[in-house]
């Protein structure tokens, strides 16, 4: 009878440590949350701060600014393919399949036809 107060204490005691770790845990996330939070009020503030000075520039200042990101959006259209596009050009060569048309004997073929034309 005496190991099962011991048996206990000891499990007692390591639910403390268990609860106190989870403690731990939880007061770690809620730093990191406060971290994230002043990190997004910095980032609001600086936002507003350059959104008053688009207004207080006029509109013709907006509009430039809205016209360098549809033109940035446009050089990224250009510069990028669409997934349709992917989609599409995946499509075509499953049903070209290239290199079935083109095995290495049909080459040799055509290289040899082409020196017989010229020579």
């Amino acid at each position: 009878m005496v190991e099962k107060p011991s048996a206990e204490i000891d499990a007692l005691k390591n639910d403390v440590r268990s609860m106190s770790s989870k403690i731990d845990l939880i007061i770690q996330k809620i730093n990191t949350m406060e971290k994230n939070e002043q990190v997004l009020g910095r980032t609001l503030v600086s936002l507003n701060d350059r959104i008053k000075k688009l207004e207080a520039q006029g509109p013709a200042s907006a509009s430039a600014a809205s016209a360098q990101s549809v033109s940035d959006f446009k050089e990224f259209d250009k510069k990028y393919a669409t997934k349709q596009e992917i989609q599409e050009i995946k499509y075509t060569l499953d049903m070209v399949n290239p290199l079935e048309f083109a095995t290495i004997d049909r080459v040799k073929e055509m290289i040899r036809d082409a020196l017989k034309k010229k020579g």
